[in-house]
């Protein structure tokens, strides 16, 4: 409960003073591609989401040498409240999620492991995962911070396909194949039902990183909401699935997960004036 004891110790109410969180994977250009093209009808009705990704966290000084460093606390399990989930996963399953315009995560099943020679115990480092959303939608995700291999994750519809990947999670290529309805701005990238962008190819000034959410807040607080904005129920709902996966592991059982709908534009205007 984190969240609120923060709120209560600033004095804000959580759900209508906190109108933005840190999780900023969303804010690049391939990944609005991506939203857009599935948004529009691209791929069709989609069927199966495929994420993995890992980095071998264990030649970085703050798993090496965890007592030196601002970033220290990642090794320490009564601060960081586990390892690769909360820290890493969680913006992979939030950007996800936001790319497929927000559908209920139902239900998960979940492997939450430590398995690097040198793990430390409370932080996991290896998580794989099968998510049931509520338009029929699987998603299987792997993520690691034991192994290396390239980010990707694939989009699997009735009409077609998506990829984004590249060597990290910033890097991203796309590619894919529509039979759906392409939305016009792409069709200058369409060639036999064919896309093929390369990195940054879809980079906007202003949409990257913290950069980007600084400008989606203003935004939001001079028009009355966002639809992109990474609002504080959607990351009380990314919670709930980290909590869920972890549930899920402990009892080697499918899990349901607690979802509140996004507030996305329901806030009245004046409750996001600065």
């Amino acid at each position: 409960m984190l969240l609120e004891h923060l709120c209560a110790r600033l004095g804000v109410e959580l759900v209508v003073d906190v109108v933005a969180t840190g999780l900023v994977h969303r804010y690049s250009g391939a990944r609005f591609a991506i939203r857009d093209l599935i948004g529009g009808g691209a791929i069709g009705v989609l069927r199966l989401v495929r994420h993995r990704y890992g980095v071998n966290m264990y030649a970085d000084p703050r798993f090496s040498k965890p007592a030196r460093g601002d970033r220290g606390w990642l090794t320490d399990p009564e601060q960081a409240s586990g390892g690769l989930l909360p820290s890493a996963s969680i913006h992979a399953i939030s950007t996800i999620g936001w790319m497929l315009g927000d559908p209920v995560f139902e239900s998960i099943r979940a492997s939450v492991r430590e398995i690097h020679p040198n793990a430390i115990a409370g932080i996991e480092d290896h998580v794989n995962m099968s998510i049931h959303t509520s338009n029929d939608c699987e998603i299987e995700f792997e993520d690691s911070w034991a192994v290396d291999q390239p980010f990707e994750t694939s989009f699997h519809g009735d009409r077609g396909w998506l990829k984004i990947s590249g060597p990290n999670y910033n890097d991203l290529a796309l590619q894919g194949e529509c039979h759906g309805t392409v939305p016009e701005e792409f069709s200058a990238y369409i060639g036999n039902h064919r896309i093929q962008a390369n990195p940054h190819t879809f980079d906007r000034p202003g949409i990257s990183g913290f950069q980007g959410l600084a400008i989606d807040v203003i935004r939001a607080c001079r028009d009355g909401g966002s639809d992109t904005l990474p609002d504080i129920l959607h990351a009380l709902n990314m919670r709930n699935v980290i909590d869920a996966a972890v549930r899920s592991s402990n009892s080697g059982s499918e899990q349901p997960i607690a979802w509140t709908p996004p507030l996305r534009a329901a806030l009245p205007k004046e409750s996001l004036q600065p």
